[in-house]
């Protein structure tokens, strides 16, 4: 590749490399590269740019290295997330389950987000709902770095408490309970399927991905250790894959939990929501 670059150039450099939607995620990475508008990149195809950091963004991008860690953010619901490959890349699909607790989380509650990665789920949450506050986990200090930047980013820095903890084996999180609601998108990807995951999934952390042989380790320890810690109305609300409807309403019936399936407006399974 030369020292410049057009978008139809691009394009066709994505293109080669599988990337699906090349157009677009060419004229996305020229735009936040050079601050041009989409529609000047359009407008004129053929326009050389001299930047090698373009350069270097669409060669990384041609590896299926992450769009949105190129780019440094992602958008979910209202707020802009950074993301680093320290944390697990927001998708619409958790959108649901904040959707859900946004209107269904009582009044002046305090909720907790386990496995918070980004932070998108408490964060969100407390941007919708100015009346409660939230405490977030995570075993990676780094990722947590990463959420409270987020959470200052997003206005909601004064409502969420950040904690290093570990989520199959906490250790402080109970010095905050009862809790309202607990919320979580915890690792549900079976250990054998992590492997076979689409080339841009290889790049983010894999302990956010790898749920266990059968993807429902997260699953299990978080029924056993925080169910105590719900308020006796409050309720438990996961993510989780379109294809363990079943063996959630199972876990569910294991531990004497009501389980609501709530889906996605793909008719998948989405979000499990457990009471007592």
């Amino acid at each position: 590749m030369s020292d410049n670059i057009t978008y139809t150039e691009a394009v066709r450099i994505l293109r080669d490399a599988g990337i699906s939607d090349a157009p677009f995620e060419a004229r996305l990475i020229i735009s936040t590269v050079c601050d041009v508008s989409l529609a000047s990149i359009l407008g004129d195809p053929d326009k050389t740019y001299e930047n090698q950091t373009l350069i270097n963004a669409i060669k990384l991008r041609a590896t299926r290295y992450p769009l949105q860690y190129i780019l440094g953010e992602v958008g979910f619901r209202d707020c802009t997330f950074k993301v680093t490959e320290h944390t697990l890349i927001p998708r619409p699909d958790t959108e649901l389950l904040v959707e859900y607790a946004v209107t269904h989380i009582p009044n002046n509650a305090r909720i907790a987000d386990l496995c918070t990665g980004s932070g998108c789920i408490a964060v969100s949450t407390l941007a919708e709902r100015p009346d409660i506050s939230a405490i977030a986990t995570d075993i990676d200090p780094e990722t947590l770095e990463v959420a409270a930047h987020n959470a200052t980013k997003n206005g909601v820095s004064d409502r969420l408490t950040l904690l290093l903890d570990d989520v199959k084996h906490p250790d402080r999180i109970s010095e905050y309970a009862p809790f309202d609601v607990i919320l979580s998108n915890p690792p549900y990807i079976p250990s054998m399927d992590v492997k076979g995951l689409e080339e841009e999934l290889k790049y983010e952390p894999h302990i956010a991905l790898d749920g266990g042989d059968d993807g429902l380790d997260f699953y299990r320890a978080i029924i056993t250790h925080y169910i105590p810690l719900l308020k006796e109305n409050g309720f438990l609300a996961f993510e989780i894959g379109y294809d363990q409807e079943k063996a959630m309403l199972l876990l569910a019936q294991r531990h004497s939990l009501k389980c609501q399936i709530i889906k996605d407006y793909g008719s998948n399974p989405r979000v499990a929501v457990l009471t007592r």
